[in-house]
């Protein structure tokens, strides 16, 4: 029996046959995260390739560095990687993580739970709890 090459098919009919399978594709990976983490890595090298490099940021103050070391302590433990990156990225926060301990020191802040972000410990005793 000789190859016969399939017949051309135009991209609509190529396009409908794989819809089901592409929605299946979206909705797991909407459903596992792995969606949010692919738009993250793509916003990230999406402003790495379009950010200035010759453009000098300020230096970072100190309350910007308590501030972002906050967020990026929810980001991390939320596994917002992708975020976490364009935030240090994008603010000039350096890339060494200040520790918990540290960050509750500069804070003077004790929280209840070590495991938690800093965060959550301090939306708690705002609101009372």
């Amino acid at each position: 029996k000789r190859f016969q090459p399939r017949p051309e098919r135009n991209k609509l009919e190529a396009d409908q046959e794989n819809k089901p399978l592409k929605e299946l594709l979206v909705a797991t990976l909407e459903e596992n995260g792995g969606l949010g983490k692919i738009r993250g890595m793509l916003h990230k090298e999406l402003f790495t390739a379009l950010n200035d490099t010759s453009v000098v940021k300020p230096p970072i103050s100190n309350y910007n560095l308590l501030i972002n070391a906050l967020i990026l302590d929810y980001l991390k433990f939320n596994n917002y990687t992708a975020t976490a990156e364009v935030l240090v990225s994008e603010s000039g926060q350096p890339k060494e993580e200040l520790p918990r301990t540290v960050l509750a020191s500069e804070l003077k802040f004790n929280t209840q739970n070590p495991e938690l972000p800093l965060l959550y410990g301090i939306l708690s005793y705002l609101q009372g709890k």
